[in-house]
C-alpha cells in the first residue's frame, strides 16, 4: 500500500462523494460500461501517477491486486501497453465495491499516519495507527504488514507474529511478506515454520535476496549442508559483489 500523495487524498474524497448513496431512483454512470449500466454499475475515472500499475491500482480500488485483468479489460486500448503517466483509465466499480471502497478509504488516513510516525522513530504511535487501520478494513495487509514491522523494531516478536500471519493470509504470494513472517518465526524459536515461509518466498520470487540469505544460514547451522550450499550458490549468481556476496563466498568456500 503506497503513501497516498495530497492530490490523490483530494481525488480519494471525491471518489467516496462520488460512490456515496443517492436514494433508490436509477441512474445512469456516463463512466459505465454498457455491459455494466444493465448491472446498476457504476465507474470512475482515475489519472495514472508515476510508479503506478496495474496491480497496485487494482488493490487501491478493490483491495485485491488480483483485479488488475478486471481493470485491462475495462480500458482495452491501453491494456496491451504500460500505464502511461497521465492517462485516463476506467475503473467499473458496482455500488457494493463503491461502499467497499468507501469504508477502506477512512483505514488510509491512520495508515499513511502510522507510515510517518514509524519513518520518525515513533514506534508506539505507529502501532497505534496501524492498529486502528486494520480495524477499519480487515484486508488491509500491508497495516497489518508494517504493524508486525514496527512490533519486531521493539523486539516484541510475539506480538509480530499475528499481524504477519494476518498479511501473509491476505497476500500469499507476497515475498516480502513471508520473509519478515519466516523470520519472525526464527526469532521465535520455530524453525520448521521459519524454514517453510522463506521457501515459499523464493517460491514465488526466485531472486528474492533476503529470503536466500536468510534460508541458507538458517540450514547450514543444522548441518545441512547439501541445500544450504545450493542456496550460497545462487546468491552468488544474484548478488556477487555485495558485503553479503562475499559473505556467501566464504560460506561456500568453507570459512568463517
Amino acid at each position: 500500500m503506497r503513501r497516498l500523495p495530497t492530490h490523490s487524498l483530494l481525488l480519494l474524497l471525491l471518489l467516496v462523494v462520488a460512490c456515496a448513496p443517492r436514494g433508490s431512483s436509477p441512474r445512469v454512470d456516463p463512466f459505465a460500461l454498457p455491459a455494466d449500466r444493465e448491472q446498476n454499475r457504476v465507474g470512475v475515472t482515475h489519472v495514472v501517477e508515476a510508479g503506478e500499475t496495474w496491480r497496485i491500482l487494482a488493490e487501491d480500488y478493490y483491495g485485491d491486486p488480483r483485479f488488475a485483468p478486471r481493470l485491462r479489460r475495462a480500458n482495452p486500448e491501453l491494456k496491451k501497453r504500460p500505464l502511461a503517466v497521465g492517462a485516463s483509465i476506467l475503473v467499473p466499480l458496482s455500488d457494493a465495491e463503491c461502499r467497499a471502497f468507501n469504508h477502506r478509504a477512512l483505514a488510509r488516513a491512520p495508515y499513511n499516519r502510522g507510515l510517518e510516525l514509524a519513518r520518525r522513530g515513533d514506534y508506539p504511535g505507529a502501532i497505534v495507527e496501524f492498529s486502528e487501520a486494520t480495524d477499519l478494513d480487515s484486508r488491509l495487509a500491508p497495516a497489518y504488514y508494517n504493524l508486525g514491522l514496527v512490533y519486531r523494531r521493539t523486539n516484541r516478536f510475539d506480538l509480530a507474529a499475528e499481524p504477519l500471519r494476518q498479511a501473509c493470509k491476505l497476500r500469499p504470494r507476497n515475498s516480502d511478506y513471508l520473509y519478515a513472517q519466516g523470520i519472525t518465526a526464527r526469532d521465535l524459536g520455530n524453525l520448521k515454520r521459519a524454514e517453510r515461509c522463506l521457501h515459499d518466498a523464493i517460491k514465488h520470487d526466485g531472486e528474492h535476496l533476503p529470503s536466500i540469505y536468510t534460508l541458507a544460514l538458517l540450514l547450514e547451522r543444522q548441518g545441512r549442508l547439501h541445500k544450504a550450499r545450493k542456496l550460497w550458490s545462487l546468491y552468488i549468481r544474484l548478488d556477487p559483489f555485495s558485503a553479503r556476496g562475499e559473505e556467501a563466498k566464504r560460506h561456500l568456500e568453507g570459512g568463517p
